[in-house]
């Protein structure tokens, strides 16, 4: 081969190695903010899901980055994990706070000792401590508590009168109700936008 030829054959190489790579930074510059806004989209449609007449939410606290959280201390209130005896255990994962005064959506995440991964669980509260909806994110056991369990907390305020555990999955409906929905509401009762540094 020519010298001539083999300069001619690398300067194609490399322009074409620069031109794809020019080509894919310009494709990420365009779709990143589109990827990030169906991100969000998505989350705050969960949040839209159990706070229906919700408009815009801010998150509050984030237990993969407390430090970055409006919320860097926790009130005392509230215990973002927790391990019982009987072999369940609950994790705040993030709260939020719709905008317009609304109320709060709390995501957890709570396994018991016969769940094969943890279940993680979106809860609406409005502004005056009633559970507005809950959502099931994910559930990992293999029999459910069923849709009547989970409604059964609906309008219900951190008593959780009336809601009672369902018999077959008693360890995932009492992990639900202690780790998760009684703690919620009362999160929002004890005014948690006071805490908001």
């Amino acid at each position: 081969m020519k010298r001539n030829d083999l300069v001619k054959t690398l300067i194609i190489m490399l322009s074409t190695v620069v031109a794809t790579v020019g080509l894919a930074i310009l494709l990420n510059l365009h779709t990143a903010p589109i990827i990030e806004a169906n991100k969000a989209g998505a989350a705050n449609d969960l949040l839209l899901n159990v706070i229906p007449d919700g408009v815009k939410f801010d998150e509050l606290y984030n237990s993969e980055n407390e430090a970055a959280s409006t919320l860097t201390v926790l009130p005392q209130a509230i215990v973002p994990t927790g391990d019982c005896t009987d072999g369940t255990s609950g994790k705040l994962l993030t709260i939020y706070q719709e905008t317009s005064g609304k109320g709060f959506a709390f995501r957890f995440q709570m396994s018991t000792k016969f769940s094969a991964n943890p279940m993680e669980f979106t809860v609406g509260v409005s502004a005056d401590g009633k559970i507005t909806k809950i959502n099931q994110d994910s559930y990992s056991d293999s029999k459910p508590v069923g849709d009547a369990f989970v409604s059964s907390f609906t309008g219900n305020d951190s008593a959780l009168s009336g809601v009672e555990i369902v018999a077959g999955v008693t360890y995932s409906s009492k992990a639900i109700k202690a780790h998760n929905l009684s703690t919620s509401s009362s999160y929002s009762i004890a005014n948690l936008s006071t805490w908001i540094s």
